[in-house]
């Protein structure tokens, strides 16, 4: 989904799956260790663009995957303007799929 050293320009929520995060080992002639893994609800790539440095990890799938991402730009400006809050998954009752939602420090939706 993304490599180690690119640059950052989406951040990502999994909607569905299970994803591997590694890092190139220097003491291991580069080779990839993986040092965890991200599940349904978790986000990642954030950290890119909020440092403006390279992806420090590459993440790929390890099952079946579905994400959503938003780039950069509308991160930033979701992130300034609900600076405490956090963004995860809550059921949509219209379709019972799950839906990006803006939660408070509580991990309570803001909409409700």
């Amino acid at each position: 989904i993304i490599q180690q050293g690119d640059d950052g320009d989406e951040f990502y929520l999994i909607c569905r799956g299970l994803v591997k995060v590694l890092i190139a080992d220097i003491y291991n002639n580069g080779r990839y260790k993986q040092v965890a893994t991200l599940k349904t609800g978790d986000t990642f790539g954030e950290t890119s663009l909020i440092t403006n440095q390279p992806r420090n990890a590459t993440i790929e799938c390890a099952q079946d995957t579905k994400v959503l991402y938003c780039d950069k730009y509308t991160f930033l400006a979701v992130t300034n303007k609900y600076k405490h809050g956090k963004i995860g998954l809550r059921q949509n009752s219209n379709n019972n799929a799950p839906d990006i939602a803006l939660m408070n420090d509580e991990g309570k939706d803001e909409e409700k």
